[in-house]
């Protein structure tokens, strides 16, 4: 990371979840604003209500994919629309892909698994240079650990559970710039968000094979994207054999598919309450901050999930004699970006502080 963006606002859409966490991670950063949505259709309401620097767009997704999406605001006429620089998300990488994506009003694609080096150069060529803040040398490589420096307790404890789950800890840590809470957020992410896309993977047929094909590359993405790799392989084998309608490959592997990242999912599940457990004692309030649920809830109405990741991990800096469970839940419903539930509980919640105050 070589400069920070702090007026900028960027536009994340993809269908799955740990994706849209593992983009918003990445360019955490940067220090930009992040507003995330999951369907192309919600793309193009959001790009119509806010004027965007850059729209990071997933290729493939049910419903209105991206290619559709984008000539959808493309198409809402002025300047700001035909301009504003969408790029696409793709794990379909291949030769010629960058010409289609051109000829549909892309302005770029980024392949996924999302590079930081790539990431930072496709925000210097396209955020506009007055948005952007040049760091000093120390600040760009604050966080970077010195040569051969040991590992934090939490770190090895992060480190052991990644091993049993076949996962390149190095790798990790590179990919999610050596930030150890963040890696553990998106791993948090695809533990939750995952088996209900193995669900749709079960008992594929002739008639569901391109539903198939397009789970199986929900399973690509976001295995590559928290660097399960093995998992990602197989997915995306199987989701290329989904496509050329070979149903005998399908039915041959599918299997090893679910049980591969079941195991997976259940080796990381052990993760957060072992990274918890060597965070340490924390300090007690009485409370939860009000002004703090007040800005969680305000990031919530403006799909805003830079501000909605602070507001949250500042709360969860302190345990609390009342209404602990409260802020167990917001975690919980922001991994699942359930932005809607979250601003209904605490409109609800705040009024009754008012009432009570």
């Amino acid at each position: 990371t070589r400069f920070t963006a702090p007026s900028a606002l960027v536009l994340i859409v993809d269908d799955i979840a740990t994706n849209l966490k593992v983009a918003a991670e990445l360019l955490s950063p940067y220090k930009l604003q992040a507003d995330t949505c999951s369907s192309g259709d919600e793309a193009v309401r959001m790009a119509r209500e806010k004027r965007y620097d850059i729209i990071f767009m997933d290729h493939m997704m049910p419903g209105m994919d991206g290619v559709a999406a984008t000539e959808a605001i493309r198409a809402l006429g002025g300047g700001y629309f035909k301009e504003v620089p969408i790029i696409a998300l793709t794990a379909n990488a291949v030769f010629g892909m960058r010409e289609m994506f051109l000829e549909h009003g892309f302005s770029d694609y980024l392949p996924k698994p999302i590079e930081v080096r790539k990431l930072d150069e496709m925000l210097e060529r396209w955020i506009p240079a007055e948005k952007r803040a040049s760091l000093s040398d120390v600040e760009a490589a604050r966080g970077e650990p010195a040569s051969g420096s040991a590992l934090l307790p939490e770190e090895l404890r992060l480190k052991e559970t990644l091993d049993a789950a076949d996962i390149d800890f190095d790798k990790a840590m590179d990919r999610f710039g050596n930030n150890t809470e963040a890696l553990a957020r998106v791993l948090r992410s695809y533990v939750s968000h995952t088996p209900a896309i193995l669900e749709n993977l079960r008992a594929p047929t002739e008639e569901t094979l391109r539903e198939y094909a397009i789970n199986a590359h929900g399973i690509k993405g976001s295995s590559y994207g928290v660097c399960a790799d093995a998992v990602g392989r197989l997915a995306e084998e199987l989701e290329a054999a989904a496509k050329g309608r070979d149903l005998e490959l399908v039915l041959a592997k599918n299997d090893a598919l679910l049980a591969m990242a079941e195991k997976l999912i259940e080796d990381l599940s052990h993760m957060p309450k072992s990274l918890e457990a060597s965070m340490g004692e924390k300090d007690t309030r009485a409370a939860p901050d009000k002004s703090t649920l007040e800005a969680v809830a305000d990031a919530c109405l403006r799909y805003d999930m830079t501000a909605l990741e602070k507001a949250v991990s500042d709360l969860e800096r302190f345990d609390y004699e009342n209404h602990a469970d409260l802020v167990a839940w917001l975690r919980n419903q922001l991994d699942n970006l359930e932005y809607e539930a979250i601003g209904e509980r605490l409109a609800n919640e705040l009024a009754d502080w008012n009432d009570a105050s």
